[in-house]
């Protein structure tokens, strides 16, 4: 996320809770009430010493957006991709505004009312000894129902709803008609890669299940077992199993409506860049 996309994500954030918020230069200076922070860093309220009848007033804080060519009036905390408090306000921003909405202007002199697309992000782990998680996200065309993987959001001269999108086609597709089909061709795409990460969980499983059974073989030669340990052995057989079983899990994290023109999608020179608006 560049440095202007953090610009405009922390206003229409801090907009969006309800918080004080004042431009500075090369950074921001947010109010925020103590629900408005302790909902931002997910934390319970009497965290914050309210049990205690503490002042409840205003916590002030002081942002500086990462800009080589621009450095913030006050010491802020820095805002880039990584850094902690924007790690907090994604976070919070995926617990409550899951579905999210966004409209691509296609470049002059290409007409015709805008497609409505539903994308949905899922976040695929591969479980095994450990897990190794990724993003991939799914778009579906509402229309004509075809499922397909999404360029990066971020690459597209996006623009926000607003009010709303009053030329656009009528969807004749439900949300769960479109994600059973993004589900599908996700586990298309997952079907086509390699499998060799599987079968080298596997074969750790196995030699971790040898090593158990050995030492279950040498513990029973040197004392009977008796109910008591036979029904741990079982349980942890059962419990390594459950761990380290190789599996794929996928989870829908969150998804985006978006409303584009019906080629999309294309190179981008085909629509309205940031830069030429």
């Amino acid at each position: 996320m560049p440095g202007p996309d953090v610009a405009d994500f922390t206003h229409r954030f801090f907009a969006a809770m309800g918080a004080r918020t004042q431009p500075l230069p090369g950074g921001m200076r947010v109010e925020l009430t103590r629900e408005q922070l302790a909902l931002l860093e997910n934390r319970p309220l009497w965290t914050l010493g309210l049990w205690a009848g503490a002042d409840a007033g205003l916590t002030t804080l002081y942002f500086a957006f990462e800009d080589p060519q621009t450095e913030a009036a006050h010491p802020g905390e820095p805002l880039a991709p990584g850094s902690p408090r924007l790690e907090q306000m994604c976070g919070l921003a995926l617990r409550e505004c899951a579905l999210g909405g966004a409209r691509l202007r296609p470049a002059s002199g290409r007409g015709g009312p805008l497609r409505p697309f539903l994308v949905f992000h899922f976040v695929v782990a591969r479980v095994g000894r450990s897990v190794r998680e990724r993003l991939e996200p799914v778009a579906v065309d509402l229309v004509d129902g075809a499922a397909f993987p999404c360029p990066p959001l971020l690459d597209e001269p996006l623009e926000a709803m607003g009010d709303g999108v009053a030329d656009a086609e009528r969807p004749r597709l439900s949300v769960g008609d479109a994600h059973q089909r993004a589900v599908d061709a996700l586990c298309r795409q997952l079907a086509d890669e390699d499998p060799s990460w599987y079968m080298e969980a596997l074969l750790r499983l196995e030699e971790e299940l040898d090593r158990l059974y050995a030492y279950l073989e040498r513990a029973t030669a040197e004392r009977p077992p008796d109910r008591a340990a036979v029904a741990l052995a079982r349980a942890r057989i059962a419990e390594l199993h459950e761990l380290s079983r190789p599996r794929i899990e996928v989870r829908a994290r969150a998804a985006t409506l978006l409303y584009a023109p019906a080629y999309w999608p294309k190179p981008c020179s085909m629509y309205l860049s940031r830069r030429r608006q």
